[in-house]
């Protein structure tokens, strides 16, 4: 079995309940299809007064009927399918963190998403379905020309050999390697794509329009020779098919006609056996291009298998391993090390830090100090090579990623809006959150005010990566969206980045009393001077050390 086609085939198990019911209506219409050409054929072999002939009235507008019912049981199936595998996908994804989601870039995982998934429609539509039931009636008819006459049953027995195994056979291993080809042109031109329109005000701004149109130019141009090259096999298919299908009915009728000379052939059965034959034409025809089907779907089968194999770095205990849920929110940290590889060097390197409940800490440090990967290891998206955290006294390694995610609301550096409004975004944080505890987030990321005034208020749709709003608004959502949580612990990541000193020290004040009662922990690197803190941490050589707090800035001027 050609790499990828197995895990392709899993893909499809959950729904084979769904899937198997589809191809038995098919199955139907199939063999009421067989029906209306046999008796067609016994019609015209009998004359039109033949017994025939009500069967052919029943058997027409019947097969109408089924074949319409069995496009919706099949596509239904199907489409049930693909929605699942799109959320298993997303699960996937989701396991291996955003550092190993770093690794894709987002027009190879879109690729991923939409065409490799839309690939496995054939797998079902153009392969499973039709081949099954080409076998079924192949085998059938087979039986009907070996009892008209054995000698003509050696015809469609040389079409199954050839049109039936040998053609699919070939095309698919040889539509496996194009159709890899095709997927890695489409993820570049997609990648380009997207890397020009997320960085469409740097090319403006550098004037290189010119030389990022050239680069798309040349992706389009790549990927269109790969399509013609499938295209070309798929002409082939076609080709070589039909001309196998024509040259056996030629060879049925050359026999045929021998056949009857000699007086062991009834010119009514050689009738019977030409119909035979021509419904035999008709279920072989599809199955070359369920070849290049085939391959096409292992070779995203193969790409989609690469996305399950990569590892959760830090996938959830068993559920019978799981801690209990921790009842205090206090933090200990002892011995941390971390990095990001083995062969890479330590950025934590024997970290120890205690956090009581309650506490306003700021972590400061210089850039690529750790203090974002303190954060990625306070919210498990990596693990540590040594060291442990505890939570309420429960590590962290013992505990659900929903229960440490109910615990600690996060706002990374780079944590973007979605293309949707602004309630929506900050729906993300509490779903059940009512309309009043909107605007009090809001009112406490200094945000209300602005979103009273827009015309269409909480509704106001953000654009793509909050492009419609400024940085510093767009920032301030995240924060109102993170003080939605009723999560004991707020970290926040550069929380007052793209805020002016005025902006960031108003909203640090306002976040002082938003968050009574819950620990703060704010990763930057300079203060504002309004933080209430009880803490201040400075990542240093990789260890942790309790400094005291810079001087605040002057009025109006630079945080230092």
């Amino acid at each position: 079995m050609m790499p990828g086609l197995r895990f392709a085939l899993a893909l499809l198990a959950p729904r084979r309940g769904a899937l198997v019911a589809g191809a038995l209506v098919a199955l139907l219409s199939v063999a009421l299809g067989l029906g209306v050409l046999l008796a067609a054929g016994a019609a015209i072999a009998g004359g039109a007064a033949a017994a025939s002939l009500p069967l052919l009235r029943l058997f027409a507008p019947l097969r109408v009927a089924v074949r319409y019912a069995e496009r919706l049981a099949t596509h239904a199936a199907l489409f049930r399918v693909l929605a699942d595998i799109r959320v298993w996908l997303f699960a996937r994804l989701a396991a291996a963190g955003p550092i190993a989601l770093g690794r894709l870039r987002a027009g190879d995982l879109l690729n991923r998403m939409l065409s490799d998934i839309d690939a496995l429609d054939a797998l079902y539509l153009r392969v499973l379905v039709p081949v099954g039931l080409a076998m079924l009636g192949a085998g059938a008819l087979l039986l009907f020309v070996l009892w008209l006459d054995p000698a003509l049953a050696m015809v469609p027995l040389l079409l199954l050999l050839v049109v039936a195994v040998g053609l699919p056979l070939v095309l698919a291993r040889r539509q496996a390697r194009i159709g890899a080809e095709v997927g890695e042109r489409l993820s570049a031109l997609r990648v380009d794509a997207v890397d020009a329109a997320e960085g469409m005000r740097e090319i403006l701004g550098a004037g290189a329009e010119a030389r990022m149109a050239a680069r798309l130019a040349a992706s389009t141009k790549a990927l269109a020779t790969a399509q013609g090259k499938a295209a070309r096999q798929n002409a082939l298919a076609g080709a070589l098919a039909g001309g196998a299908v024509q040259a056996g009915l030629v060879a049925f009728l050359l026999l045929g006609a021998e056949r009857i000379a000699a007086g062991a052939l009834e010119p009514a059965m050689m009738a019977l056996g030409l119909f035979a034959i021509l419904a035999l034409a008709e279920l072989l025809a599809a199955l070359p291009r369920a070849g290049l089907a085939l391959g096409q779907a292992a070779g995203a089968g193969a790409r989609l298998a690469a996305i399950a194999a990569t590892p959760a770095p830090y996938p959830d205990p068993a559920r019978e391993a799981a801690a209990p849920a921790p009842q205090g929110f206090a933090l200990e940290i002892e011995g941390l090390l971390a990095r990001y590889g083995a062969d890479r060097p330590l950025v934590l390197d024997g970290l120890c830090l205690s956090i009581p409940e309650g506490a306003r800490v700021a972590i400061l440090g210089e850039s690529g100090a750790g203090k974002s990967t303190l954060a990625a290891l306070l919210m498990r998206m990596i693990p540590p090579a040594a060291g442990r955290i505890r939570l309420g006294g429960v590590d962290l390694a013992a505990m659900t990623g929903a229960a440490l995610r109910a615990r600690i609301a996060y706002v990374a550096q780079d944590s973007a809006l979605f293309s949707a409004t602004i309630r929506e975004n900050l729906l993300i944080g509490s779903p059940e959150a009512d309309e009043a505890a909107l605007w009090r987030a809001l009112d406490a990321a200094q945000l209300g005010d602005f979103v009273r005034g827009l015309p269409d208020g909480l509704e106001t749709w953000c654009g793509e990566g909050g492009v419609r709003l400024s940085g510093g608004q767009a920032r301030r959502v995240l924060l109102a969206r993170a003080l939605l949580r009723a999560a004991p612990i707020l970290l926040l990541d550069e929380p007052t980045a793209g805020l002016d000193p005025d902006t960031a020290r108003a909203f640090m004040a306002a976040l002082n009393g938003a968050a009574a009662g819950r620990s703060v922990i704010l990763i930057t690197h300079r203060l504002t001077g309004a933080e209430a803190l009880t803490m201040c941490v400075r990542i240093a050589g990789g260890r942790a050390e309790i400094v005291t707090p810079p001087s605040p800035p002057a009025a109006g001027g630079s945080p230092s």
